[in-house]
This record gives C-alpha cells, structure tokens and sequence, in this order.
C-alpha cells in the first residue's frame, strides 16, 4: 500500500468582528469637524473568514452612503462637510456565518453668523440680509472664536427702552460680548442682558 504526504490547512468559518467593537456589543465613535472640512471613518476588521463585505449606511432609515468609500470598504471619506453631514454612520461587515456592526456620530461644527440690526421709521428691525445679492452676513471662522464687532446706530428719546437684538447662530452656541465705547456692558438695574 501506498503513502500520500502533503500539507493543508483547514480553517474555520469566523464572523466578521470589526475593530473597536467588542463581540457582545455595538460601539459608537464621536466625531467632531469644523463646516467645510474632512473627516474619515475606519472600519477595519479584526477577525472574519471568509472575507466579510462592508457596506456603509448613513441616519436612522440606513440610507447607503454616497459619499467617498475606499479601501474596500475600509473607510468612509467624508470631504467639504456641511451642516446635513451631521448624522449617525455604521459600517456593517458581514458574511455567510455572522455580521459585525460599528456606529459613528458625526458632529459638525459652524462658525457663527450675525444678522444685523438698523433702526427704520417702524421702528427697530432686524434684517435677514445685509449684503448686496441678498446673502446674510456670515463671519468666517476656522472653529476658533474671533473676536466680531458689529455696530449699528440707533436714535431714541431719552427715559425711553431701548431693546438692542443681536440674532446669532452657530454650533456650539456663540457667546456674545456687549460693551459701551471700551468697558463691557454688564447687567445692572438700568441694564438687562437675555440670552439670544
């Protein structure tokens, strides 16, 4: 009788399990990115045979992605971001004996923007547009805080109230600064400061 020799290798069926996630749960990783910048998601495999597909979904009704996937599925490329872009993620890795699920919360982050305000013969207004072409006047940023001056006349008669708006907008909430000439105007009798 005859001998046969030869190596092989047997491996076992594995479910997907990706990298991060823990095998009895499914993690969620914040993101936080300035309006108009980048951001990537990794979704990297710890283990899975066979080779499980990965497919990204985007908001509570698992809309597929149709931003940027690459690798393979590997990471989700996110370019120009914008306040829509904010919204949960998941890459779900799958095959034949199981699947693997990873969450992401992106936040995206705005400058603030002012609308400003002007006295008119009804009385004070607030404008919605300020510039030519009618677009609001939106104060650049790159995330940072910038010290903003927006100045604005307004005629009264004396003993009169005087409410003085000041409409402002951006993620996370702007503080606002109110001074007279040079000092910083802070709430007394004469004066009251309500949150915007």
């Amino acid at each position: 009788m005859g001998q046969s020799k030869g190596n092989f290798e047997v491996r076992n069926n594995v479910p997907p399990l990706i990298v991060g996630v823990s095998e009895t749960g499914q993690e969620e990783e914040t993101f936080k990115v300035i309006e108009g910048g980048h951001v990537t998601f990794e979704c990297q495999l710890h283990q899975g045979h066979p080779q499980p597909s990965r497919i990204w979904f985007k908001g509570p009704d698992l809309v597929p992605v149709n931003q940027t996937v690459v690798g393979g599925g590997e990471r989700l490329v996110i370019s120009k971001t914008t306040v829509e872009d904010a919204e949960t993620y998941e890459c779900v890795a799958e095959n034949e004996v199981g699947f693997s699920v990873k969450h992401f919360l992106l936040e995206v982050q705005t400058p603030p923007t002012v609308n400003v305000t002007h006295l008119t013969e009804e009385g004070l207004q607030v404008e919605d547009t300020l510039l030519d072409g009618g677009s609001p006047l939106e104060l650049p940023s790159d995330g940072r805080p910038r010290r903003t001056e927006v100045k604005a006349s307004i005629s009264t008669t004396e003993g009169s109230t005087v409410t003085i708006p000041c409409p402002i907008k951006g993620n996370p909430h702007p503080h606002i600064l109110w001074q007279k000439g040079t000092r910083s105007l802070l709430p007394s009798p004469r004066v009251v400061i309500s949150p915007s």
